[in-house]
């Protein structure tokens, strides 16, 4: 029951804070300074998480990110006159991941 709940909550916490990240973004886009992409990306353990995110916090154009283990997924804002979905994603494969764009 208790791995239930959190994970419940987990992921209420994980909607939050993509609505959240998404409504910065938005507003912040509207001059068209900035994206945002939702990638599904194979990480495994706590390892592989921080492996994203210290490789995601260094990548030139990222201006936020928010990354969950539990449901396995990377939103990144960035700056697309900097950066791309694309190179985000291969440079996250490059890792070693298997990453998919979200919808």
């Amino acid at each position: 029951m208790n791995k239930i709940f959190t994970s419940s909550i987990t992921r209420v916490v994980v909607v939050l804070l993509f609505s959240l990240t998404t409504s910065i973004a938005s507003a912040q886009s509207n001059n068209g300074n900035q994206k945002t992409v939702m990638f599904t990306v194979s990480m495994h353990c706590s390892v592989c998480k921080e492996k994203v995110d210290k490789h995601v916090k260094k990548f030139k154009g990222v201006k936020s990110f928010i990354s969950d283990l539990s449901e396995r997924t990377v939103i990144i804002v960035y700056d697309p006159h900097e950066t791309d979905e694309q190179t985000l994603k291969k440079s996250i494969e490059k890792l070693g991941f298997k990453v998919y764009k979200k919808n």
